[in-house]
């Protein structure tokens, strides 16, 4: 088992690796303005907002749902169904029905943002457990390999309302990702498991992993989602889009 020092050493890398991004780590901030807090890190409320502009804008340019009339996106659909209808001679979807489709599209951005944010915050708080870090010179090297192959780079991460420190953050997340993969595999490797060993060991790690971080994450009513410890709705799993970065792909043994 960990000891408190290595607890404490694990919260100190998590802020340096949390801060100057979106979310307020270590105790930051007010809590009132939270939607989401992992341990000592809070995801504020401007942040998930942000973070669903963000991923809005990766497949249009129209603005994120407004509630609770949604009424600029019900106007922007009535207008495109009645060009459509009039061309199709067909008639447009109700109001009502246009209402329906904004409300859903709103909770769409909103779970693949908490879901994003929520990954981040518990991948970058399990890293140090696992002697993981990413260096700043770490994310800049993959973003020029990146550059090389995509001439707007930064669109392509973030689309077109996502800043460089959104860009980077992303980045950041994956490198996380692959190295504690790889930090695992290379435990899986020493203890010279087989094949139906390591199967087990990882599902019983992917297991713990959501279960352990679940505990640490509270979530404000609005920001429910099913890896809050607080989400009480039996038999509903999250039908609108997967996380950016699944919280439990990581495959091999804790």
């Amino acid at each position: 088992m960990p000891s408190a020092g290595l607890h404490r050493r694990g919260r100190r890398v998590a802020c340096v690796l949390l801060a100057g991004l979106v979310l307020t780590a270590c105790g930051a901030g007010h809590e009132d303005d939270a939607a989401v807090q992992v341990g000592a890190t809070a995801i504020s409320r401007a942040t998930v907002s942000h973070w669903m502009s963000v991923i809005a804008g990766e497949g249009s340019a129209a603005p994120v749902p407004q509630p609770p009339g949604y009424d600029a996106c019900v106007a922007e659909r009535r207008a495109a169904a009645t060009r459509g209808a009039n061309a199709n001679r067909t008639r447009p979807p109700s109001e009502g029905a246009l209402r329906s489709e904004c409300a859903l599209l709103f909770e769409k951005y909103k779970l693949k943002a908490l879901y994003f944010l929520i990954s981040y915050a518990w991948l970058s708080g399990e890293a140090p457990e696992l002697g993981v870090h990413v260096s700043s010179r770490e994310v800049d090297a993959q973003l020029a390999l990146l550059g090389h192959q995509f001439p707007d780079v930064q669109r392509f991460l973030v689309g077109v309302r996502g800043t460089h420190g959104d860009m980077l953050m992303r980045l950041r997340l994956a490198l996380l990702t692959k190295k504690l993969e790889a930090a695992l595999e290379r435990r899986n490797a020493e203890r010279r498991l087989t094949v139906a060993e390591s199967q087990r060991a990882a599902a019983k790690f992917g297991t713990d992993f959501e279960a352990r971080w679940r505990a640490k994450t509270t979530c404000a009513v609005g920001y429910l989602v099913p890896v809050c410890s607080g989400f009480r709705r039996p038999g509903v799993a999250p039908t609108l889009g997967p996380p950016s970065i699944p919280l439990t792909r990581l495959v091999a043994a804790g």
